[in-house]
């Protein structure tokens, strides 16, 4: 799995790690401190809610709490991290079956990973105003099927596999690849009608 992408990829002091082992509190809060923002912007993008995303935020590090001495050290805290964040904000997507609201973002730095990700594979080049791009995306991410919205953010932000996200959702590799083609399909046909940029996004 890549990590270059993700907020989670940021590293901590393994002494940190063991005094929260040990119950210390300041280390428990120390470890929120680093990973609460992109705790909440995983869950923000993934539940397009901010009720749920806050929900997300709290259940995470109550399990990151709980489950801390399970930890291995061969794997990084971060990565380890987030997998309790995707499967927190999961079981909360499961709960509510309702197709959630469209939300304004405060946090759009990592949206701009999907462009950058086609720009440098293609070596393209668009003349729009980044705050052009982030409107129509964010839009867009908003609007997609909770399904599709997760794929698309787990695969090309934060680096899971099909195969990853197959066994998350309980689905098959070909599910997780349909449903990344729906979102390269849908994003190309906003950016297309909105800002005119006809390649900008690829299926992949």
């Amino acid at each position: 799995m890549k990590e270059n992408n993700s907020l989670f990829s940021q590293t901590i002091e393994p002494s940190l790690i063991t005094r929260a082992q040990q119950g210390d509190l300041t280390a428990h809060e120390a470890i929120f401190k680093c990973y609460s923002k992109a705790t909440y912007i995983l869950a923000l993008r993934l539940c397009n809610q901010k009720e749920m995303a806050e929900d997300v935020l709290q259940n995470t590090f109550i399990k990151v709490i709980d489950c801390i001495d399970s930890f291995q050290c061969q794997a990084p805290f971060g990565m380890w991290l987030r997998k309790i964040a995707v499967n927190e904000s999961l079981m909360i997507l499961r709960k509510n079956r309702q197709l959630p609201q469209l939300v304004s973002y405060e946090h759009s730095d990592t949206l701009n990973n999907v462009i950058e990700l086609d720009l440098q594979t293609k070596q393209q080049h668009c003349a729009i105003h980044q705050y052009q791009v982030q409107s129509t995306l964010e839009k867009t991410l908003a609007q997609l099927p909770a399904q599709t919205r997760l794929v698309l953010w787990l695969k090309e932000i934060e680096g899971y596999s099909h195969q990853e996200i197959a066994e998350l959702m309980g689905k098959s590799e070909s599910f997780s690849k349909s449903l990344l083609s729906r979102a390269f399909g849908r994003l190309r046909t906003c950016f297309s009608r909105d800002n005119n940029p006809k390649s900008l996004v690829e299926e992949p």
